[in-house]
């Protein structure tokens, strides 16, 4: 499986339309609707890099929602602490089969 680790969770929220998003800094540079994942509890969870920035000190600060099948995403369990992702390692994916199976995830009902 095509991976690399990239960085860090440094913030964590979620919003009522997008769900749960994280915010991480990077020096690798990372593109609009790249994949990345998390692993949480022995259980993957994917994220959609939507906006980029560009920090003071030359790093990328990105910020990506989770995506995938509806029922697994963090904002779906009410008893789950955002706090609880800060620090845990963002990769990001590059297998073409994955990235094809998260997309259709994301359509499941």
């Amino acid at each position: 499986m095509e991976e690399k680790l990239i960085g860090k969770i440094k913030t964590t929220s979620i919003q009522k339309i997008l769900g749960t998003v994280i915010t991480f800094i990077t020096d690798d540079n990372v593109i609009r609707d790249n994949k990345v994942k998390v692993v949480f509890e022995t259980k993957t969870h994917y994220f959609n890099v939507e906006n980029i920035q560009i920090t003071d000190d030359n790093k990328l600060l990105v910020e990506a929602n989770e995506v995938g099948y509806w029922a697994t995403k963090f904002d779906r369990d009410p008893k789950f602490d955002l706090r609880s992702l800060t620090g845990f390692d963002i990769s990001l994916i590059e297998d073409k089969t994955l990235l094809s199976k998260i997309d259709d995830m994301s359509c499941w009902c």
